[in-house]
């Protein structure tokens, strides 16, 4: 398989999202991107910061506010401190004077002291903040007044179609298959991004050690072999 990322409805959605906080001159320019777990979300973030410039942290379970201040200081190319301070004013300060946005992965993590911290940094430094989690982080946020109404774009990563997993295949795939045999695999995978290419990778293993120049349906469940599997999962869900 190719390293490339597909360009999916979800992706779409999002770069305008982050395009449309970067040029807009709203005091509030927060947003927040949620999804299920191998959703594709942090791919997409990837790609996202990638065009934008970005200033990208995985937030951890044993992270605090020092230790989130450092990371987001280290990725400015700046020098952790032991002092919260000086590390949230250089923060402030570069993000603002270098016209970046924050994305903070994994925000599942941040507890609320955590969140106030970066609304306070989407304040003072005028700049776009994305926090990417999955919906229980959602739920959270939504008790949060203060920050829910710097909320100006929500993303939420839904399942993938038919057209979204036929641009992962031609994004990703070095070998030909069929569509009814990917419409199989999108089904199965219930339109999760990460079991499609798990899948399209068994699919292109497979074809090459049957000798297939084209993988199809038919083929994928001929004979003795008709109890493949597109990934070991339980049915993919």
């Amino acid at each position: 398989m190719k390293r490339a990322v597909a360009i999916t409805a979800s992706i779409k959605r999002y770069l305008m999202a982050i395009e449309g906080l970067e040029g807009s001159t709203a005091p509030e320019r927060m947003c927040f991107v949620w999804g299920m777990p191998g959703a594709g979300k942090t791919t997409a973030t990837a790609f996202v910061v990638n065009r934008t410039n970005g200033v990208f942290v995985r937030a951890q379970r044993i992270w605090n506010i020092t230790s989130m201040l450092s990371s987001i200081v280290e990725q400015l190319e700046g020098q952790p401190s032991r002092f919260r301070q000086p590390m949230f004013d250089y923060i402030v300060q570069k993000l603002r004077r270098t016209q970046r946005s924050l994305f903070v992965d994994e925000a599942d993590y941040l507890n609320e002291a955590m969140i106030e911290v970066l609304r306070d940094i989407h304040d003072l430094s005028g700049r776009p903040v994305t926090l990417i989690g999955m919906d229980q982080v959602r739920r959270g946020l939504a008790q949060n007044e203060r920050f829910m109404r710097r909320i100006t774009e929500e993303i939420k990563f839904l399942p993938l179609d038919f057209l979204d997993c036929l641009a992962v295949y031609k994004a990703v795939a070095e070998v030909e298959i069929d569509e009814d045999l990917l419409m199989a695999l999108n089904d199965e995978a219930s339109g999760n991004v990460g079991l499609i290419n798990n899948g399209i990778g068994m699919i292109e293993k497979v074809a090459r050690s049957n000798g297939w120049t084209r993988a199809t349906l038919a083929l994928w469940n001929n004979g003795s072999k008709s109890n493949r599997k597109f990934f070991f999962t339980n049915g993919g869900k």
